[in-house]
């Protein structure tokens, strides 16, 4: 038997792969379609290493390239089918770009654009703005802004043969700083003599300012003010500036300072008796197109720049004023108080005088009171001449108080007395008769038998005298008492004074001062007086020793007696010798001295008193230069002992003591010392002694026993 097997023959699959646009822009999705019949299963291969089971499968190629696709489809007998396609990938360009700023001013902001796309092939761009139209170039042109924002640009590129495109866009912030603005005025532009002007200040974008107002000074306040002081026009204006540098300049009206006119005038006369005729000359400065308003103070008014002949016909004191006012209004007044005065019809009252005093021995100073009137004309000095009072000089300066009368005086030998009168203006004048005199003080100093001199003077006339001051110098002439001695101070109601002093062998003069005249501070000076020489010679009054003894077995001690006037001693210039013929100076004693020193010692430690027997004299040198002759001298002891030890003896011989004369010394006494250092009065024989004195006339030894 034969067995046959059934052979099966299976369906064959059929792959059918339709790609829906085969090219595109990466990122590129195509459209798959599968076509595929009598298959159950599908394996996709996308040609970039990714693959896919799904019958309907999506896939991204995101990188540019050609890519072949396959599609093996199969039923499960083993039979399988396939199909291609090919995708084409194509590079999508870049759109890029960026924006900035490439120039600044205050009225706008200019920015630029730098496209930094990238693209294969030629392509096209589409920019579009939100601050102007769209534009096709590759770069578009710079743009300014004149406002501040955000501004934003989009850029597409698209590729001309693959179509594809990219889109981006930027933005900038764009900051317009803005012009400074405002406005700068003032209502205060002209004034008289001095401007003070308010400015107003608006602005807008500004930080600080500058002001300049026009004279040279600047300020950078916001509220701006200024004084205007010196004439002239100025041009103010504010420079306004903004934290970005930008700058603009404002004005203000100009500003006019108009110089105040100077009234000034001057009369041809001011002062005069009733009656008289005034012409004013008007002096005023500053001036522009001026108008003139005179008052006269009389009633009278003129309108006149130089009124003529204004007449003043009562008595007293006109006060005239001078308006004058300019184009501008400024005006100017001059008022002269008492400017013009017309005199009154009374006599002037009297003035008193002062004082006089004596300046040399030909000139005398007369001083007085100034006068106070109105009117004044002048001042009429009289002096007495034995008879009556005849004037000497007219003063016409009310100012001038004083005169010096040097016209022939006498004053060693004479008083003057004064009086003094006043004139007005229109010569009226009052009489002298009730004007107190003042008279000068007349000094005499005559030599008494005494050698004082007696000084006399006549009382000040015309005034009370606290006191008088006497003064002396020597006579060598003087002008003031600056260069003499005050000697004395009397009361006012004594007129005589006795100069004791003792003084050198000099002429003096003498001059006496009256001071507190009338209760006040001014003084009156005598005339001078000399004094004959008096007839004291100092040179011929020398200074006698009175002793020479030694002290304590040491020294020499010389006394003598001063002078006539110790006072006047300068100095003492003491001589000693040793044989009573040449004498050297060995000391001096030297001043001042006064009155009480009439007893003067000197002391020698360098002589030999051992063995020496010296002489002292004395030298006087008085104040006034004189050198006196020497007077008495004096001379020290010198003993000696000789003892006979045989005789039980001790021989005493001594020098004499010769000062005296020879009958100079009436006694010497022995002494001794015992042990202790005491002195005893040694025993003589009373028959041959009295009293244990030893007469001065003896021989001057002694042998005593011991």
């Amino acid at each position: 038997m034969t067995l046959q097997n059934p052979i099966i023959i299976n369906n064959m699959p059929n792959a059918d792969m339709v790609v829906d646009y085969p090219s595109g822009c990466a990122p590129y999705l195509p459209q798959f379609y599968n076509n595929s019949t009598e298959a159950t299963t599908y394996t996709w291969t996308f040609g970039d290493g990714n693959w896919s089971n799904d019958s309907l499968p999506l896939h991204t190629y995101t990188n540019p390239g050609i890519y072949n696709v396959v599609l093996v489809v199969g039923n499960g007998t083993g039979c399988q089918d396939s199909s291609f396609a090919q995708i084409t990938v194509n590079a999508p360009p870049v759109a890029s770009f960026t924006m900035a700023v490439i120039d600044s001013t205050c009225q706008g902001i200019t920015f630029g654009y730098n496209n930094t796309s990238q693209t294969d092939s030629v392509a096209n761009f589409k920019w579009l703005f939100n601050y102007t139209g769209p534009s096709a170039d590759m770069t578009p042109p710079n743009y300014t802004a004149d406002t501040s924002g955000l501004y934003t640009a989009w850029l597409m590129v698209i590729n001309t043969y693959t179509g594809c495109q990219d889109t981006i866009s930027q933005s900038l912030y764009i900051t317009v700083p803005g012009q400074p603005d405002g406005a700068f005025a003032t209502a205060d532009t002209i004034g008289c003599g001095q401007v003070v002007a308010n400015f107003s200040l608006n602005y807008v974008n500004t930080t600080n300012i500058e002001v300049n107002y026009g004279d040279g000074v600047t300020d950078t306040v916001f509220t701006p003010q200024h004084t205007y002081s010196l004439p002239g026009t100025y041009n103010p204006f504010v420079v306004l500036y903004n934290q970005y540098g930008c700058v603009d300049t404002l004005y203000a009206s100009p500003i006019t300072v108009v110089p105040i006119p100077v009234a000034a005038f001057v009369a041809d006369t001011t002062t005069g008796c009733a009656g008289i005729s005034v012409n004013f000359t008007n002096n005023s400065s500053a001036l522009e197109n001026p108008t003139y308003n005179w008052n006269f103070g009389n009633g009278q008014t003129s309108a006149l720049e130089n009124p003529q002949g204004i007449a003043f016909t009562n008595p007293g004191g006109y006060n005239v004023s001078l308006i004058v006012t300019n184009t501008y209004g400024c005006a100017d007044t001059l008022t002269q108080n008492a400017y013009i005065v017309i005199a009154d019809t009374l006599p002037p009252a009297t003035i008193p005088l002062r004082r006089v005093t004596v300046l040399s021995e030909t000139a005398v100073k007369i001083e007085w009171a100034a006068s106070t009137v109105f009117d004044f004309g002048s001042y009429t000095l009289f002096r007495f001449d034995g008879t009556t009072y005849q004037p000497i000089a007219t003063i016409s300066n009310i100012n001038q108080t004083s005169f010096i009368d040097n016209s022939g005086l006498a004053t060693l030998a004479n008083s003057y007395c004064y009086k003094i009168g006043i004139t007005d203006q229109c010569g009226y004048t009052k009489g002298i008769d009730s004007v107190e005199a003042h008279c000068t003080i007349e000094l005499t100093a005559n030599l008494l038998p005494s050698t004082d001199r007696l000084l006399k003077w006549n009382p000040y006339g015309g005034c009370t005298v606290d006191y008088y001051e006497v003064y002396r110098t020597q006579a060598n002439g003087w002008n003031d008492t600056t260069a003499a001695n005050l000697i004395a101070t009397v009361p006012g109601d004594i007129t005589g004074y006795l100069d004791q002093d003792k003084i050198c062998p000099r002429e003096y003069k003498y001059r006496v001062r009256a001071v507190s005249l009338c209760g006040g501070t001014l003084y009156s000076l005598s005339d001078t007086a000399t004094s004959p020489l008096p007839k004291i010679d100092f040179t011929t009054l020398p200074a006698h020793v009175v002793r020479t003894t030694v002290v304590d077995n040491q020294f020499t001690r010389t006394e003598w007696k001063a002078p006539y006037a110790p006072e006047l001693v300068s100095y003492y210039t003491v001589f000693r010798s040793a044989d009573s013929v040449s004498y050297q100076s060995v000391g001096q004693l030297t001043g001042p001295f006064t009155a009480a020193d009439t007893l003067q010692a000197y002391d020698d430690w360098d002589a030999s008193i051992q063995s020496i027997k010296y002489y002292y004299r004395i030298e006087t040198n008085s104040v006034c230069n004189d050198k006196s002759y020497t007077g008495k001298t004096g001379d020290n002891i010198v003993l000696k002992a000789n003892i006979d030890h045989s005789a039980y003896e001790v021989k005493l011989e001594w020098t004499p003591y010769q000062s005296w004369g020879p009958n100079g010394v009436d006694h010497y006494i022995i002494e001794w010392q015992d042990e202790a250092g005491v002195w005893h009065v040694l025993d003589l024989p009373a028959n041959q002694y009295q009293n244990n004195e030893i007469p001065g006339n003896d021989p001057t030894s002694y042998t005593a026993p011991y």
